[in-house]
């Protein structure tokens, strides 16, 4: 009976916060779709722990044989894009010398932790109100900062 009183008592007072703030309530708009409709997105995490492991594979490949792929624009051009040295960026990660890390590629580097937010609001979180100010605003300025790093480094 004291679980059944609890329970109801929730359900009233989720009730009263909906009837007072609306269904679509600022705290409920920065939520990620899945969280505010209880849905679950199975086939999200799926897609995504794929794409982990084929990059767990390639990057253990690459470090047990030595073998990566090259990067096109450097074997086309003999310039290093603002994507050279991805590779090794993670390959030292994971070996823990940051240093090494830091010089493959240290714009990448030094915004990864930017590049992981970007992608929960990208596409996990991708109908609340911080996406649009990522998708709109901030991915375009970090594009056009990569570019200025690809530029910079090839000076």
């Amino acid at each position: 009976m004291l679980r059944w009183h609890r329970m109801r008592s929730m359900i009233n007072l989720t009730e009263s916060i909906e009837n007072r703030w609306g269904k679509n309530n600022t705290i409920r708009s920065f939520l990620p779709f899945s969280l505010r409709n209880g849905l679950k997105n199975s086939d999200l995490v799926k897609r995504a722990g794929i794409i982990v492991l084929l990059g767990l594979a390639y990057g253990c490949f690459a470090d047990i044989t030595g073998i990566s792929v090259p990067c096109p624009v450097r074997y086309l051009t003999g310039v290093l894009c603002p994507g050279c040295g991805i590779t090794t960026l993670f390959l030292s990660v994971a070996h823990g010398d940051l240093h090494s890390a830091k010089q493959a590629n240290a714009f990448i580097f030094y915004t990864l932790p930017l590049l992981i937010v970007f992608c929960y609001y990208g596409v996990i979180a991708s109908h609340s109100r911080v996406s649009f100010l990522v998708n709109k605003f901030l991915m375009p300025l970090y594009l056009v900062a990569l570019i200025v790093f690809g530029v910079y480094r090839n000076i």
